[in-house]
C-alpha cells in the first residue's frame, strides 16, 4: 500500500478495486484510447483457427470496452 500511483485499466484491475487494495485517486482523470492489433504471418495464409480467434478477441473487446 501507498507505493505509488499507476495506470491500469478498470477491467484489468477490477478485483483490486473491489477489494480495496487498490484505490482509484483521479476518478476524473481517463487514459487515451489505444489499438489492438491481430498480426499474421505474412505471405502466408493465416490459418481458420487464428482468424476465428482473432475475430472472437474484436467482439470481446467491443462489448467490454
Amino acid at each position: 500500500a501507498g507505493l505509488g500511483i499507476v495506470p491500469t485499466s478498470i477491467i484489468a484491475s477490477r478485483k483490486e478495486l473491489a477489494n480495496r487494495s487498490l484505490v482509484r485517486v483521479l476518478p476524473d482523470w481517463q487514459m487515451g484510447s489505444v489499438d489492438v492489433h491481430a498480426v499474421f504471418p505474412s505471405g502466408r495464409a493465416a490459418k481458420a483457427a487464428a482468424r476465428a480467434l482473432a475475430a472472437q478477441m474484436a467482439e470481446a473487446f467491443r462489448r467490454i470496452l
